[in-house]
């Protein structure tokens, strides 16, 4: 068994959220792999079809044909399960996953338990390779615990954003940037967590369970002891309503997720703190 990278791999991303398949799109070709992108599910049947690739990520939600669609016509073409195809979903249901599993697929993985380092884990399994830290795929860091740094010009960051993959990039680029930070996954206490960590500077997704974006905002700005510390707005929303509202009840920035890159954001993040 291959123990090195992805090197001399063709793999073939089907894939409609732009932030999900850019992380995963990235590793992949870090470690050597050629990727071939898509966003819909028809450009991607015809795509397997006519290039054969060695793996195959597949979203199940995907305009045009859909994930359950691609595979049904894979399996008829019994092109499944020889190539090795893993099902990326936000359903969790097992009458679901046993539905996709007897099309032949090599794995499952749902999104909402999604972790950065498990993907890249079950595509070295799938294309029968050795997984190894040494391989530079894990990605998870302990998204509960306060970054340790030493050093001078720290910056105090905390992250209200319930996205598992998010955070693990966002926690690598942090601690890369030597700025302590720590993670809520929702907002129901997010005043008590400011009031104990005394963040420099604040990212705040919207869709957050408990209370969302705008409730926590609210809070933050009405709060004497908060509300001049600098609130940047990191969402998926990309309305001009969402946007407005959000500077209008105090955010200092609002940035769409999916255009944004983490070291843009990281930068602006230090910039706030000296301000």
């Amino acid at each position: 068994m291959n123990t090195e990278n992805l090197t001399g791999k063709t793999i073939i991303l089907a894939e409609d959220d732009v932030f999900l398949a850019s992380v995963i799109r990235k590793k992949m070709e870090l470690l050597g792999a050629t990727v071939i992108p898509f966003t819909n599910g028809s450009d991607c049947l015809e795509s397997i079809k006519a290039k054969r690739p060695d793996l195959v990520l597949l979203d199940v939600q995907l305009p045009g044909l859909n994930g359950y669609e691609v595979l049904h016509d894979l399996y008829q073409s019994k092109i499944t399960p020889e190539l090795p195809v893993i099902v990326i979903s936000n359903s969790g249901q097992d009458v679901e996953i046993e539905k996709i599993l007897q099309l032949g697929i090599k794995d499952y993985i749902v999104k909402a338990n999604f972790e950065p380092a498990e993907v890249f884990v079950k595509i070295f399994e799938a294309l029968n390779l050795d997984y190894t830290k040494d391989d530079g795929v894990a990605l998870v860091i302990n998204e509960a615990k306060v970054a340790k740094t030493d050093g001078d010009n720290l910056v105090r960051v905390l992250v209200i954003e319930d996205d598992p993959l998010l955070r693990n990039m966002l926690s690598v680029k942090l601690s890369k940037s030597h700025c302590p930070y720590m993670f809520s996954n929702d907002g129901a206490q997010v005043l008590e967590l400011v009031s104990q960590f005394e963040p420099q500077v604040i990212v705040l997704d919207l869709m957050i369970p408990v209370k969302d974006g705008f409730q926590v905002l609210s809070e933050l700005k009405a709060d004497p002891r908060f509300q001049l510390i600098p609130v940047v707005v990191f969402s998926n929303k990309s309305g001009d309503d969402e946007k407005n509202r959000a500077l209008k009840l105090g955010a200092s920035s609002f940035r769409m997720k999916a255009l944004t890159d983490l070291n843009e954001l990281v930068a602006e993040i230090r910039t706030l703190a000296r301000s």
